[in-house]
């Protein structure tokens, strides 16, 4: 009898022992966990990245991530919404698109570019990237992800971008991205059967000035002559500096070849006014300009330029400070390629 009482209060006090054990245990682990979240809230008030979760119809239902949240969102409601249905968050249409048919697929995403203006005009860029998950049963519940703020690096690349296709002195558009820039221009006014004229503009006097009075007085009168161009000229025209003291403009929407010869004399007369040199100097210089049209005079964008070419050419045997139009006496053909070096 007393042997049964015995084996009865120990494994009472087993059992007991065993609930007291698994009892600290899950505190232990409740503690672990809690010390842990309050690491992770840590670390991402420190990182620049966040995190998020959407349910199955790509809604946001949580997101965490302190300063790098609440710089980007602001006061914004996200909860509930898809990301790009959140008011001031700009995607690029192309992104998105495909961003769509990935998620309409249950597929992993990476680096989808959010964009927001805020109140003071700063433009902010951030990427999401995430991976779809499912509950218990296999069912597709949603994604989760994170976010990164990239806006510095984003505005990096710009810049870089900004000095390939950009002429760094004047601002205006380089070489490199007149060509696929015109290629387009025509290509629209193709599509909507509309005229575009392209115009090559040459200074005449400049190299005299510069030679006289050094790199930056003529490094500046090029600065002023982009200036000038730009007031004349509508903000949808696209201007170019090829380098030197040659210019080429592409006026899309021509209704009229009259309208051109008002925008050519237009230019002509601004560029003619003097020019204030350093030192209280003055200049004045003029500039030769030749006018191709697409369709008429050419069939392509190389073609429309070589021709707006020649055109100039003809102004400046002319006698310069005038223009001429590729139709109306252009300079031969032979004499084009003999006196042009571009044109070897």
């Amino acid at each position: 009898m007393l042997d049964a009482l015995l084996i009865a209060v120990l494994s009472a006090g087993a059992a007991y022992l065993g609930v007291l054990f698994a009892y600290r245990k899950k505190e232990r682990l409740l503690l672990e966990s809690k010390a842990n979240e309050r690491r992770f809230r840590e670390l991402t008030a420190l990182s620049a990245d966040w995190f998020w979760e959407t349910d199955a119809e790509h809604r946001i239902v949580w997101i965490s991530g302190g300063a790098p949240v609440a710089t980007f969102f602001g006061q914004i409601s996200t909860y509930g919404r898809h990301f790009w249905e959140i008011p001031q968050i700009e995607v690029e249409p192309r992104s998105l698109e495909a961003h769509r048919e990935r998620l309409q697929n249950q597929l992993p995403f990476f680096d989808l570019e959010i964009a927001r203006t805020d109140e003071r005009g700063a433009r902010q860029i951030h990427i999401i990237s995430g991976q779809s998950r499912f509950d218990a049963q296999g069912r597709f519940a949603g994604y989760r992800g994170v976010g990164r703020d990239i806006t510095e690096i984003a505005l990096a690349r710009e810049r870089i971008a900004s000095l390939a296709y950009s002429d760094p002195l004047t601002g205006l558009a380089n070489r490199t991205s007149l060509s696929p820039a015109l290629e387009q221009a025509v290509e629209r006014a193709r599509r909507r059967g509309a005229k575009l004229a392209g115009v090559f503009m040459d200074l005449d006097g400049f190299k005299q000035i510069n030679d006289a009075h050094g790199h930056d007085i003529g490094d500046g009168l090029l600065i002023d002559v982009a200036r000038r161009l730009r007031t004349v000229l509508r903000a949808s025209d696209f201007v170019a500096r090829l380098g030197g003291d040659e210019f080429f403009v592409v006026i899309e929407e021509v209704h009229d070849v009259p309208a051109v010869d008002g925008i050519a004399r237009k230019l002509l007369s601004e560029l003619l006014e003097p020019y204030e040199l350093a030192g209280g100097k003055r200049a004045q210089i003029t500039a030769s300009l030749g006018v191709s049209v697409f369709p008429d005079d050419a069939g392509d964008a190389q073609t429309l330029m070589k021709h707006a070419d020649m055109a100039m050419y003809a102004a400046k045997e002319a006698g310069k400070n005038s223009y001429r139009f590729y139709l109306v006496e252009p300079v031969s053909e032979a004499t084009y390629e003999r006196t042009n070096p571009r044109a070897a």
